[in-house]
């Protein structure tokens, strides 16, 4: 039998597919590439990129059509012979199957759906790859990255499902609701709570200024402000360890000066005993947990993360990373400042 769409149905493809799951990725390719070719203005609406094409003929034929969307060109079969080249032309093979593509979308209604179905199946290719690569090698950089990967899939392609009324909705009904002064985590500062509304879920709080200024002292504030009103709170210091910051804490809640705490046998009178006592009462029952781990990554941040959020799914939730810098790096990047974008 000659190529592949004479397979039997049942048996495996090229790339582990079956052959009625490659014939339909193959469809819904040509069926977006014939969609721009009908309606040239619809690639603007398309979140595609060539990579996410399985076929390498409609990858090279895909990237064709967005350099000309760069240029500002139309799009058809004239300006793509143009801008394919000779060379490029004969690999896709040829004339004929540009050709044929052009004419094999009858309407351009069903390209999201179109769309979907090539995103879907990418991100089954990725993680097969990804996983094969952890196979093969078992190292904690591929599992890394396997759980990245894992991660990225799963926002790629994602419709938000809040619509234009929704929002609406929610913006009027807090006309008519009083959320109180915060609607977030209350920071215990009272010009910083004005100015904020409190910390809100999702924010992400970068805390910056000079060495040795109070960012750590500061930051311990928030988090100790945060469990006093019942809040959950998971620390992770890269530098200083668990017992230094417990310190730093039980001084804020005792008044006691931090550096009786270097020799608390010696330095400390009975009235400072009674009060540390009484604060590691209080730090006990805080849902407030410091991993002091100096070779942090990415994914051991989000993986307690996750695990206490499972934990305290209904509660206030602040995390503080000292410091961001810190964070132990996990593949290749050029730059530092792009290191420090992707761990963010």
């Amino acid at each position: 039998m000659n190529g592949t769409n004479n397979m039997q149905s049942g048996n495996l493809c090229q790339s582990g597919y079956y052959a009625d799951e490659q014939t339909e990725l193959l469809q819904a390719e040509n069926m977006v590439l014939g969609a721009v070719f009908l309606e040239p203005a619809i690639i603007h609406e398309l979140i595609l990129e060539p990579e996410h094409f399985f076929q390498r003929g409609n990858q090279i034929i895909f990237k064709a059509m967005l350099e000309l969307r760069q240029q500002e060109r139309m799009i058809d079969m004239i300006t793509m012979l143009d801008q394919l080249g000779i060379g490029k032309i004969q690999s896709i093979g040829g004339i004929s199957y540009l050709s044929r593509l052009s004419g094999t979308c009858p309407s351009a209604a069903n390209v999201e759906e179109y769309q979907r179905i090539m995103l879907e199946h990418y991100k089954n290719r990725e993680l097969k790859r990804v996983a094969a690569n952890f196979l093969y090698n078992g190292s904690m950089e591929d599992a890394e990255r396997f759980y990245q990967t894992y991660i990225n899939m799963q926002e790629l392609g994602r419709v938000h499902k809040d619509t234009k009324q929704d929002t609406i909705l929610d913006i009027y009904n807090e006309l008519y609701e009083d959320h109180g002064d915060l609607q977030g985590i209350d920071t215990g500062f009272v010009s910083l709570n004005q100015m904020t509304s409190g910390w809100n879920k999702g924010d992400l709080i970068i805390l910056a200024a000079r060495p040795s200024v109070g960012k750590t002292a500061f930051a311990l504030n928030l988090a100790m402000n945060c469990c006093k009103k019942g809040g959950v709170v998971d620390v992770f210091s890269l530098e200083m360890p668990n017992k230094q910051l417990v310190k730093r804490m039980l001084s804020n809640l005792t008044g006691i000066d931090s550096a009786k705490w270097r020799n608390s046998y010696r330095l400390f009178t009975e009235e400072d005993r009674a009060k540390a006592t009484t604060a590691l009462e209080i730090y006990y029952k805080w849902n407030f947990q410091i991993d002091d781990h100096a070779q942090q990554t990415v994914s051991n941040i989000r993986a307690k993360i996750q695990k206490t959020r499972r934990e305290f799914p209904d509660s206030d939730y602040l995390v503080v990373i000292d410091y961001l810098q810190l964070i132990s790096l996990t593949g290749k990047h050029d730059r530092h400042d792009l290191a420090i974008g992707s761990i963010t």
